[in-house]
């Protein structure tokens, strides 16, 4: 008996701690604006939020934002929005707009619309989640998400090029680059069809001209995995030739509702890639998961991110340059949606130091 007396509460806090890892921590405040929980070395040093998006009527959002900073110090971002109506009045639920800042994010131009589903083929129902990069062809190319049956089931990959970052976009028809026709790059058939979310939530490198094409797999009920493609750029008709690389982080354990988005980035001052995903979405206890690879393919825990962040938060992005790289000498920033709704939400940026 004499043994037991070694947990008191003070040690069995810290035991649990120790053994159950930073990520299971909960946050318990219910009334706080942002998280406000100890920093961990090696991770962000995370500055206060910043609003891109106040939704003022109480019933629209911004998410799931892709950024690229310049190397003037100008952003260009894509932003998943609600949607619209085709002319013969089939709605299609969401779409992606773009807005341009001129001051690193601080304040935003006009927001327009940058890219819609295409009626009559497989993305005609919606458009989401961008991912942005710009190839030395001149284009950029912007990889999204959609599915024929529904925002959450039977998600694909598709893919568009522009010489101009707002549109319009030329989608990837299987032989060619044309505005009337989509077909799905990333179609994983492992899951469940017309049943669970799929394949979706891109996040795209350029790395030694290979494109690295990260997304979000949920192939049944409590299964979340980032996976990877990757493809070899000197072939111009790479979007048919992408090689799977199969898993390289299971998310699973962090499963409550939904899979969440992911999104990948490369630090170059480090040589590591990096992914972030939001835990406990869209609740006052949500924060944000961080993890580590320096080869793209194994990618380890490194902790969380609360201080400073916004509670509610969901969708979270990361700014990079053209080619999904961290840059240590620029003003980068996560991005992410706040709202307990997902039809209802604003959007922020925190600035962030290593």
């Amino acid at each position: 008996m004499k043994y037991l007396k070694i947990f008191t509460p003070i040690s069995f806090a810290l035991f649990y701690f120790l053994t159950t890892g930073c990520d299971k921590v909960p946050n318990t405040a219910t009334s706080k604006p942002i998280n406000t929980d100890t920093i961990f070395d090696g991770r962000p040093k995370i500055d206060t939020a910043t609003p891109i998006y106040l939704n003022a009527s109480g019933s629209s959002y911004r998410n799931t934002i892709a950024s690229i900073i310049n190397s003037d110090g100008s952003v260009d971002a894509w932003f998943t929005t609600p949607g619209n109506k085709y002319p013969n009045g089939l709605a299609y639920t969401s779409m992606i707009t773009y807005n341009k800042s001129s001051d690193g994010g601080k304040t935003w131009g006009t927001e327009a619309v940058s890219l819609r589903p295409t009626q009559g083929n497989a993305d005609q129902l919606f458009c989401r989640d961008p991912a942005v990069v710009k190839l030395s062809d001149g284009y950029y190319y912007i990889a999204y998400s959609s599915s024929n049956v529904s925002e959450s089931i039977d998600n694909k990959i598709y893919i568009g090029r522009s010489e101009n970052p707002a549109g319009p976009w030329d989608k990837w028809n299987g032989t060619k680059w044309a505005q009337d026709s989509s077909v799905a790059i990333v179609k994983d058939t492992a899951a469940v069809a017309k049943k669970y979310y799929g394949a979706g939530a891109p996040s795209l490198i350029v790395l030694n001209n290979v494109l690295y094409l990260y997304y979000t797999f949920q192939p049944n009920t409590g299964q979340s995995f980032i996976k990877l493609y990757t493809s070899d750029l000197s072939d111009t008709n790479w979007p048919s030739k992408l090689v799977s690389m199969g898993t390289v982080l299971d998310k699973s354990m962090y499963y409550v509702s939904k899979p969440e988005r992911a999104v990948v980035k490369y630090r170059e001052d480090i040589k590591k890639f990096v992914a972030l995903f939001s835990v406990n979405s869209l609740t006052d206890s949500s924060y944000i998961s961080y993890w580590q690879s320096s080869d793209g393919l194994f990618f380890s825990r490194s902790g969380s991110l609360r201080y400073n962040l916004k509670i509610d938060l969901s969708g979270c992005g990361l700014s990079s340059d053209e080619n999904g790289f961290i840059q240590s000498n620029t003003k980068n920033f996560i991005t992410y949606s706040v709202g307990t709704s997902a039809s209802k939400l604003d959007a922020y940026l925190n600035y962030y130091t290593y």
